[in-house]
């Protein structure tokens, strides 16, 4: 059990804890929907970029496997890979073992346009970092991505929650709670 004292200094200013964090979604949201050209001539936002990275590393995943992996619905990542196969960025392969299954696969302007996104994120992370530098300490810094890993996996948790209660109870679900997900 948590003591009690560790729990109140937790919880001290919560209000402003939660405004916070929305802002920081807020932020993030539109950071992400931004398209930017990557340096191969083609704009694509954060999330399809990270689509392309996925693709990457598990080369020959499904649509269904790669929704599962990038917590996104089939709807949203078919809209996705169509805009990234339009662009020449991915190619579509039958599944020979279940010929109603595509496998994803990255083409060499894909394969450009990946590692072009990934220098330019970990210019960005070296650029964040130095700039926490000037505020935080190392240990604040990893403290962060140690709680941000933590939130990630609720998060993960709530959201399947919350999408098996809808499954089960319809389009009437209208609210939820998140206490004991």
């Amino acid at each position: 059990m948590i003591p009690l004292q560790q729990i109140s200094k937790a919880l001290k200013n919560l209000d402003e804890k939660i405004d916070a964090l929305y802002r920081y979604q807020s932020v993030m949201n539109c950071y992400s929907l931004m398209v930017r050209d990557y340096g191969t001539g083609i704009t694509l936002s954060e999330v399809e970029a990270h689509t392309l990275n996925s693709i990457q590393q598990e080369e020959g995943l499904t649509s269904k496997r790669l929704a599962e992996i990038s917590d996104r619905t089939k709807s949203s990542i078919s809209q996705i890979t169509s805009k990234l196969e339009k662009n020449g960025l991915i190619r579509r392969e039958v599944n020979p073992e279940n010929k109603r299954e595509y496998r994803l696969y990255l083409t060499e302007l894909g394969e450009k346009t990946c590692e072009a996104h990934r220098n330019y994120d970990r210019e960005g992370m070296l650029s964040q970092v130095n700039y926490l530098l000037g505020h935080c300490t190392p240990e604040e810094i990893d403290s962060f991505f140690k709680v941000l890993q933590y939130r990630i996996g609720w998060f993960r948790r709530v959201n399947k929650t919350l999408h098996s209660r809808k499954n089960r109870q319809g389009d009437s679900m209208e609210t939820a709670r998140f206490t004991g997900c």
